[in-house]
C-alpha cells in the first residue's frame, strides 16, 4: 500500500504540474494576443490613413457597364 500511495502521490503532483504549465501557457498566449492587438491599435491611431487633398475622377467612369474600356 505504501508503494501504491507513493505512486499515486507522484502522479498527482505530476498532473498538478502539467495543469499549472498548461494554465501558464494559456495566460501567456492571451497576454501576447492582447498586447499584439493593443500595439496594432496604437500604430493605427498614430499613423492614420492619408486623406487626399482632392478627389481624383475615375479614369474609366463607365467601366464594367459595357461602355468605355469594354471590361
Amino acid at each position: 500500500d505504501f508503494m501504491v500511495q507513493s505512486k499515486i502521490d507522484s502522479l498527482q503532483s505530476e498532473n498538478q504540474a502539467l495543469k499549472l504549465a498548461a494554465s501558464q501557457a494559456n495566460q501567456n498566449s492571451y497576454l501576447t494576443a492582447t498586447l499584439d492587438a493593443q500595439t496594432s491599435e496604437l500604430i493605427r491611431r498614430i499613423n492614420p490613413m492619408p486623406v487626399p487633398a482632392y478627389q481624383v475622377p475615375a479614369p474609366y467612369p463607365f467601366c464594367g457597364s459595357g461602355y468605355g474600356c469594354g471590361c
